[in-house]
């Protein structure tokens, strides 16, 4: 009787554990980051929705990361990549949603 119950457990935790991964691929879609080479920016790093591009960012020679939202003009300034990163993905969102 105890191996069915550690065996129910077990059942019970994997049915979990695959219920949490759909949802977290409903909830978090997935976003990915990527660089190519430019002859302005060295490195261009894009960042996707799947496969919709939503921004761009660069570091710039003062120091600086460069923001850009796809399809916009308006280029923000921020302290570190993860700061531009999260930038375009914030206001992405309402977009992507």
């Amino acid at each position: 009787m105890h191996y069915r119950l550690i065996d129910a457990q077990r059942i019970a935790q994997l049915e979990l554990d695959e219920y949490i991964k759909q949802q977290a691929a409903v909830i978090a879609p997935e976003l990915e980051v990527d660089a190519v080479r430019d002859t302005n920016f060295q490195l261009l790093y894009r960042v996707w929705f799947g496969i919709k591009p939503i921004g761009t960012f660069y570091h710039d020679i003062d120091g600086a990361w460069i923001a850009q939202l796809s399809g916009s003009i308006r280029k923000t300034r921020c302290n570190s990549s993860d700061e531009a990163q999260s930038f375009i993905i914030s206001m992405s969102e309402l977009s992507i949603s």
